[in-house]
C-alpha cells in the first residue's frame, strides 16, 4: 500500500489531500481510496476500505500486506486491524520496495491528468473509482490480460506469465541470523558504494525469509526489532567486529558528586544511545 499526495487540490476535493493505492500482486487489481489525513483514525479507516474491497472481490482477506515505510502505517489502530484479520505486514527499505504500487501510481495519475485536461477540472474524487475501474479492465503487459479477468481458473497461467522466470532454488542467504551487519545510510543502495556508506551502529540479524530474492529483519544492539525487511543490497557484514563508538558531540555537561560528567551522542547511533560517560573520556573517544 502506498500514499499519492493530492495536497494540491484538497480544496476543490472537499478536503482529501490523499489516495491511498494498493495492488494484489498477482492480478495487478487495484484498490483506491480517497484519505482526509495521515492520522491513525483516517488510515485505519482508509486501509479498513482497502481490506473490505480485497475481501469482496477475492472472497478472502490477504495473507501479507507491504506498505510504503511512511510512519502514518505503522500506528496502533492499523497494526490492531491487521493482526485481527491474521495479516502479516511488513515494508522494505529501499527503491525496490514497492514498484508495482508505484507503477500504478503513475497509470492513475497519468489517466487522472487527462481527464482533468478534457474535463477542465481538478476534481478528481468523485471520478477516482470509475479511473480505478477504467485501469482494472484494460490490459496489463505484465500479465498480458486485464486485471479484472484474473480469477482461479486463469491463476496459474498468469503465475507462470509474471514468474517462470524465476522458477528454481532461491539463492543462498548471504547473511545468517545472528550475524552483525550494518545497513545502508541511502534510499538508493542499487550503486556502486564503500564501507563509509554504511552506518557505524552495529544491527543483529533475526531472521531469513528465502526467495527471489532473499530479505532480512534485524534488530538494533538495544535488542528493539527494526520495521521493515532489508534486501542483501542494503545489508553490509560486520561480522567479528566491535562497535565502533565515536563521540559526535556533546549534548551537556555537569558535575555529580564531584565527578564532571557529559552527556554525548555517538557517531552514527540513535538519539536513544545518548549516554554521561567522565567529561576526560570525551577527548580520547572523538
Amino acid at each position: 500500500m502506498d500514499l499519492v499526495d493530492m495536497t494540491k487540490y484538497d480544496d476543490k476535493n472537499k478536503g482529501y489531500r490523499w489516495i491511498l493505492t494498493s495492488i494484489e500482486i498477482l492480478s495487478r487489481y487495484a484498490f483506491t481510496v480517497p484519505v482526509y489525513r495521515k492520522n491513525a483514525t483516517s488510515m485505519k479507516d482508509a486501509v479498513s476500505n482497502i481490506l473490505e474491497q480485497f475481501n469482496n472481490h477475492f472472497g478472502k482477506y490477504p495473507k501479507f500486506a507491504q506498505f510504503d515505510q511512511g510512519t502514518e502505517f505503522y500506528n496502533k489502530e492499523v497494526k490492531s486491524l491487521l493482526n485481527k484479520h491474521n495479516i502479516e505486514f511488513f515494508s522494505t527499505y529501499s527503491d525496490k520496495k514497492a514498484a508495482v504500487v508505484e507503477r500504478f501510481n503513475r497509470t492513475l495519475k497519468a489517466l487522472m491528468w487527462k481527464y482533468f485536461y478534457s474535463a477542465s477540472t481538478y476534481k478528481w474524487l468523485d471520478v477516482l473509482q470509475d479511473l480505478t475501474d477504467n485501469y482494472n479492465s484494460s490490459v496489463n503487459r505484465s500479465i498480458k490480460t486485464t486485471p479484472d479477468s484474473v480469477n482461479e481458473s486463469n491463476w496459474t497461467e498468469v503465475w507462470q506469465t509474471l514468474f517462470s522466470h524465476n522458477l528454481g532454488k532461491p539463492s543462498e542467504p548471504k547473511f545468517a541470523v545472528g550475524e552483525s551487519v550494518r545497513i545502508s545510510k541511502y534510499k538508493s543502495v542499487f550503486t556502486k558504494g564503500y564501507e563509509a556508506n554504511f552506518t557505524e551502529e552495529l544491527f543483529t540479524v533475526t531472521e531469513v525469509y528465502h526467495g527471489h530474492p532473499n530479505t532480512y529483519t534485524i534488530k538494533d544492539s538495544a535488542d528493539e526489532p527494526i520495521i521493515g525487511r532489508f534486501y542483501e543490497q542494503e545489508l553490509y557484514s560486520a561480522e567479528g567486529r566491535e562497535p565502533d563508538f565515536r563521540i559526535e558531540k556533546v549534548l551537556r555537561r555537569r558535575t555529580l558528586k564531584g565527578k564532571k560528567m557529559a552527556l554525548v551522542k555517538w557517531l552514527g547511533y540513535d538519539d536513544k544511545f545518548n549516554s554521561w560517560i567522565p567529561a576526560g573520556d570525551t577527548k580520547s573517544l572523538t
